[in-house]
């Protein structure tokens, strides 16, 4: 009968007691077992990113829906509200400090819808002062009608956001005289100079109708203050944009800006949004100082033509 031969360190068997370092089977098990252990980090890892990108999914898709919910909180009245409210606190306690407004700001406080300006040096506007008004301006409405509403505005103004842009209420007056209301609008930037600018440079690009539009849509910006954005904006109705953001970059129209403040203020105007009603044909004008309904502009407007 053959003799099987015994070998020690052939014939071991990988238990707990007799494995060795060194020996084949403690190097085996070792790699088993770090096999595992790499296993496990590696499922713990897969869970721990598989969680972390459901989160950022999650956040994501949370902000999305957040932006959304802001931006329409910043088109809703209540909010339009709350920031002309905010505005023209702001307004008020620097002009109560560092301005003295006279008599156009105590009309404001007495409620007087309407108020005459003595800005100038006669109550009635010569018929050169009137075409010194309009020259180098937009025009919107009827060349020849008989009265001429000037809209005083800064982009950033709540009160002029509502009026300009929400209630459109020029548009709405000229709607009830279709041949004898004509505008015209005046940047008046207490605020924001940049979209003033932007709104100036437009005046060569665009037709009365399509300027009429992007003061509007300037107005209801997201972002009134970005080049980039209201060069772009003026490119929806037709303007070259890049012809728009040079002229702004550039400055090009910060002396008609200029102008245009300066003949706000010659009326007394000291803050927006204020406007100007002119009779074209007796030269008589009445001031409306702040964002009041069409009604006021219609009553001024009758002033104007009995």
């Amino acid at each position: 009968m053959a003799k099987k031969l015994e070998n020690p360190e052939l014939n071991e068997s990988c238990s707990r007691e007799n494995c060795r370092c060194g020996s084949g089977c403690c190097v085996g098990k070792c790699l088993i077992v770090l096999l595992a252990v790499l296993w496990v980090v590696s499922a713990i890892m897969a869970c721990f990113y598989s969680y972390k990108s459901y989160q950022f999914s999650t956040l994501s898709a949370g902000w999305k829906d957040n932006l959304n919910k802001m931006l329409e909180m910043y088109k809703s009245d209540a909010y339009v509200d709350y920031a002309t409210q905010q505005t023209e606190g702001t307004i008020s306690g620097f002009y109560s400090n560092y301005w003295d407004l006279g008599t156009a700001w105590e009309a404001v406080d007495n409620g007087v819808s309407a108020t005459e300006t003595e800005s100038f040096d006669s109550e009635l506007l010569s018929a050169d002062e009137i075409s010194e008004l309009k020259v180098n301006w937009v025009v919107y409405g009827p060349e020849n009608a008989k009265i001429t509403i000037l809209e005083f505005a800064d982009a950033s103004c709540g009160y002029c956001k509502r009026q300009v842009a929400q209630d459109k209420t020029v548009d709405a007056v000229m709607a009830q005289y279709p041949d004898d209301v004509n505008m015209i609008f005046k940047n008046f930037p207490i605020f924001n100079e940049t979209a003033a600018e932007a709104m100036a440079c437009a005046e060569d690009y665009l037709s009365p109708e399509n300027y009429h539009e992007y003061v509007i849509a300037v107005f209801w910006a997201d972002d009134a203050t970005s080049v980039d954005a209201l060069a772009n904006l003026a490119a929806n109705y037709w303007a070259d944009s890049s012809a728009i953001a040079e002229c702004i970059n550039n400055w090009t129209k910060a002396d008609e800006v200029s102008t245009t403040m300066s003949e706000g203020q010659a009326f007394g105007i000291t803050w927006t949004p204020s406007s100007v009603i002119i009779n074209n044909e007796s030269g008589k004008y009445i001031v409306v100082p702040g964002a009041y309904p069409a009604e006021t502009f219609l009553e001024a407007i009758n002033e104007l033509l009995s």
